[in-house]
């Protein structure tokens, strides 16, 4: 790995030591260690068959965490709220079961788990340019529209979709028409984003003379944009295989 510049420097300094960043660092370990245990529990016992359902209030964390964030986009009107959908079909893989009972009722779901950690707020001028501010916001934003939360990584999405689709399948015709509504308003939702990623922002002639600064720019907006992809992109194939007749 090539050095950082004394600006990266600085910025992962700052990103540090930021007390959103903190919150979201101990978040993410205490999900690691619960998933591992999950993981051992599991390979003992074997796989709960049922779905567990993930309230849409579990993200006490998250908005805790990205406060600061949101408070500072609203505050120079550049960071609109992205309406969360309230889905009853937002679930986790059963294998999780014993986990969630074993440990604290009042832990939160995975902020970002497997999601790009777009890593700074740089130092000088970047920190205060119209794009700094957009990545903020599209980052609080993608952390709350994301099934990453409750699906995991992007390598178990097809797991998970199986078990939601079998649920609601289930539950009849009416469940299973809920739950593609509930898929298509979710990417509507991501391409909203992808559409607020395009907009860009401007950046100063410091920022523009800085190509440390220019590269992460790039990285971290490439990294988001990739990510809302994949999952729009996995969702819409999904609905095309599985949608037969007019449940949207």
């Amino acid at each position: 790995m090539a050095p950082m510049s004394e600006a990266q420097e600085r910025a992962l300094k700052r990103y540090r030591s930021n007390p959103r960043t903190k919150l979201l660092i101990l978040e993410k370990d205490r999900v690691r260690k619960r998933l591992y245990r999950a993981k051992q529990k599991v390979g003992a016992k074997g796989t709960p068959s049922a779905p567990i359902p993930i309230p849409e209030n579990n993200h006490h964390m998250e908005d805790l965490a990205g406060s600061v964030i949101d408070e500072g986009c609203m505050e120079h009107g550049t960071c609109l709220p992205l309406n969360r959908t309230n889905s009853p079909f937002r679930t986790a893989p059963g294998a999780l079961l014993d986990a969630r009972q074993a440990n604290d009722h009042d832990d939160d779901e995975a902020n970002g788990r497997g999601s790009p950690d777009l890593q700074h707020s740089f130092d000088g001028p970047f920190s205060q340019t119209d794009m700094a501010r957009k990545l903020r916001c599209l980052r609080l934003k993608y952390h709350k529209w994301t099934y990453r939360n409750g699906w995991g990584a992007e390598n178990r999405w097809a797991q998970a979709f199986t078990v939601e689709y079998g649920e609601a399948e289930e539950r009849g015709q009416n469940a299973l028409a809920g739950l593609f509504r509930s898929l298509e308003d979710h990417n509507h939702q991501g391409r909203r984003l992808l559409e607020e990623l395009k907009g860009g922002g401007h950046l100063s002639k410091d920022v523009c003379n800085d190509p440390g600064v220019i590269r992460d720019i790039f990285l971290q907006s490439f990294e988001l944009l990739t990510t809302i992809v994949s999952e729009v992109r996995f969702i819409e194939t999904k609905i095309d295989e599985n949608v037969t007749y007019d449940y949207i």
